[in-house]
């Protein structure tokens, strides 16, 4: 059994309310990966990709938040309790150890045998960083 570090238990309407919040942000991200990653119509003449046009952007966005909101609505299912609109299971979400090793594990081996960052959310100044980025030389 994995320990569990925290458990969000949405008893309160604050924490049902951020629960909520977490699904509209699950379904708005979702729509906007499908928005920015629709391809475009391939030429016959190049063979080259053209712009995606707004209707091909709008398309691939509502299949990808209609994805989200069915993952949306499945974990209301299990988060919330029966008293709450969507909810039934009352499971919480258990924030679990086995992230933290993963995650460790990953600067490892970017930084070499020790984890030589403090805080790093991989957030430098370039939009291309890396675990590299976080590593320092001292």
């Amino acid at each position: 059994m994995i320990p569990i570090l925290y458990k969000l238990d949405p008893n309160t309407p604050l924490k049902q309310a951020i629960v909520y919040l977490i699904a509209l942000l699950v379904v708005a991200y979702a729509a906007f990966a499908g928005w920015r990653g629709a391809p475009g119509a391939t030429n016959p003449k190049t063979r080259a990709v053209d712009a995606p046009t707004t209707h091909q952007k709008l398309n691939r966005a509502s299949i990808f938040a209609a994805v989200g909101a069915a993952l949306a609505l499945a974990g209301l299912y299990y988060i919330l309790p029966v008293s709450a609109f969507l909810g039934r299971k009352g499971e919480g979400i258990p924030i679990h150890t086995y992230g933290r090793p993963s995650a460790s594990g990953r600067a490892r081996k970017a930084c070499g045998n020790e984890i030589k960052f403090s805080i790093c959310p991989f957030g430098s100044s370039s939009r291309r960083s890396s675990a590299r980025d976080c590593c320092s030389s001292s």
